[in-house]
């Protein structure tokens, strides 16, 4: 991973939603709070799914109150209930924007009937159905900050796009809190185990972005702009096109896709049982919306057709060969696969796919910029696959600080053991580390080779650790003399758990090494 590949990261989601207006009658707030949406549940969702600092909620009464903090304040969102005093929340989301124009108004309401007897226009964006779950809060802003990042972050990052094209807010609000809950579990999941806290929050920033479309018209123009970046389009059955309730609607989105990408993973979701074939006739699966499996189903078809579980190695005919859960994996299996698998996921794009779900953004583009045809042979296929793969995973051992992990002891060149600071010296070899590649000295020095030798530090969380566990605090800090505290220190252990992660460095130890130390006793 080249550094300027982690300063993309870096640019990614430059929209945070960081301050919510909450405009609800005393007792709404009080049945949110109750049923623990707020704020509790907020701040475990975003803490827990996606490692980062929850939004600060601020609340109104009634919509004069509202308006009036939103002209003291600098709102990134308002959420309003419908009961909010005499005036709708129609007029009150018109006057929101008068003050601010491009803030987001969101309704959230109870259930379906409420929307009945509400009139609902250009003054609120999107209306949400509050069903139970409590985490559905996360899903607005989630889907806002998506709606705000996506073009942003397909430029700059080649982020992924999920489309949910629903235009029942009931249905959509209950599809809405399950996607993004799965999202940050699987791509935390799927991140490369070894990677340390900052990278893997770096990651976790690129997770696929999800868009919904109401209609007919917003969908095919989510196709046109993301078209090469949708891993996955979920749609119904029956929604308007032309401003009119169309009931094949959904199958002629389905053609539509087909034409430009007809190897899209499409989720077919309707309560009409007649869809079943002529949507499965086209490719897509198929799942009945009041299916008690609906959930689970979902999470299978992102696993199994989206990428978001193990590569199976497979061919047009279903047979299966094998699997890979990580790029290692992947490599060999490649090697290893006869022709007719190898060609039948290449032509696909399946392998680019896997890869760009699992934010390898550099390995995927690279693959996925050659063609079948661009090759004398299925073998000059097989070596070009292989050998990207290889050379991304010698770059990112040789440009990537690391957590220990076992299994990684025999390839990465710089791991660190521990939490905390890397003390000055640790520190200083991480960062020759981390920028000795960008300097490119081989060019500049032809014959020499400059380099980082490979390093395990143990971070101050261990050393305290090793103080604590021989008593040695007092000692260090006391007024004895320097040979009776070398004397006390000598004498001390390490924990098991360290002994055996060191002794397997040495195992795997072939040339001389060096103990770097503040200590003289300790260099060698």
């Amino acid at each position: 991973m080249s550094g300027l590949t982690w300063v993309k990261f870096e640019r990614l989601n430059p929209f945070k939603v960081r301050e919510v207006l909450l405009v609800s009658s005393p007792f709404d707030r009080f049945v949110l709070e109750e049923n623990d949406i707020l704020p509790m549940t907020l701040h475990r969702d975003f803490e827990q799914l996606i490692s980062s600092q929850a939004p600060r909620i601020s609340h109104a009464s009634d919509a004069d109150d509202a308006l009036n903090l939103m002209l003291e304040r600098r709102f990134d969102l308002v959420i309003t209930m419908s009961r909010i005093g005499s005036m709708n929340v129609n007029e009150f989301g018109m006057k929101m924007k008068s003050i601010h124009p491009e803030i987001p108004v969101v309704l959230l309401t109870y259930n379906t009937r409420e929307l009945a007897h509400l009139k609902i226009g250009g003054g609120i964006d999107r209306v949400f159905v509050w069903s139970g779950d409590t985490s559905i809060l996360f899903a607005i802003i989630s889907l806002i900050e998506d709606e705000r990042n996506v073009g942003h972050d397909v430029a700059t990052g080649d982020v992924q796009v999920m489309v949910l094209v629903e235009d029942s807010p009931r249905f959509y609000s209950k599809y809405l809190t399950r996607f993004y809950k799965n999202l940050a579990r699987q791509t935390s999941r799927l991140i490369y185990g070894g990677l340390n806290v900052h990278h893997k929050m770096l990651r976790l920033r690129s997770r696929a972005k999800v868009l919904l479309a109401t209609n007919y018209e917003d969908a095919l123009d989510a196709v046109d702009k993301y078209g090469r970046n949708i891993i996955g389009l979920f749609t119904d059955g029956r929604f308007p096109r032309k401003n009119i309730m169309e009931e094949d609607s959904g199958l002629r989105l389905i053609d539509e896709v087909r034409d430009l990408y007809p190897h899209l993973p499409i989720l077919f979701m309707s309560t009409e049982e007649h869809n079943r074939i002529p949507s499965q006739q086209k490719g897509a699966v198929y799942i009945n919306k009041h299916d008690r499996q609906l959930h689970a189903k979902i999470n299978q078809f992102m696993a199994s057709r989206m990428g978001f579980g193990e590569f199976i190695f497979s061919d047009s005919e279903n047979n299966q060969y094998m699997s890979a859960s990580n790029l290692n994996e992947l490599r060999d299996g490649i090697e290893q696969i006869p022709e007719k698998s190898l060609l039948f996921h290449a032509e696909r794009n399946h392998f680019s796919h896997w890869l760009r779900t699992r934010t390898e953004f550099e390995v995927a583009a690279a693959i996925r910029e050659k063609k079948i045809d661009d090759f004398p042979s299925s073998d000059g296929v097989r070596n070009f696959m292989i050998e990207s793969i290889q050379n991304f995973l010698r770059m990112q051992r040789r440009q990537t600080i690391f957590d220990y992990n076992p299994e990684l002891a025999h390839s990465s060149n710089f791991q660190r053991l521990g939490k905390g600071s890397l003390g000055g010296k640790g520190r200083g070899l991480a960062f020759c580390f981390s920028r000795i590649h960008e300097l490119e000295l081989h060019s500049k020095y032809p014959g020499v080779r400059i380099d980082v030798p490979r390093t395990l530090i143990l971070a101050t969380d261990r050393f305290v650790s090793f103080l604590e566990r021989n008593n040695l605090s007092e000692i260090a800090l006391s007024e004895i003399g320097d040979d009776e505290i070398s004397e006390a220190f000598l004498k001390g252990e390490f924990s098991d758990d360290d002994l055996e992660i060191m002794r397997g460095m040495l195992e795997i130890v072939t040339w001389p090494i060096a103990v770097r130390s503040s200590s003289m006793l300790e260099d060698a």
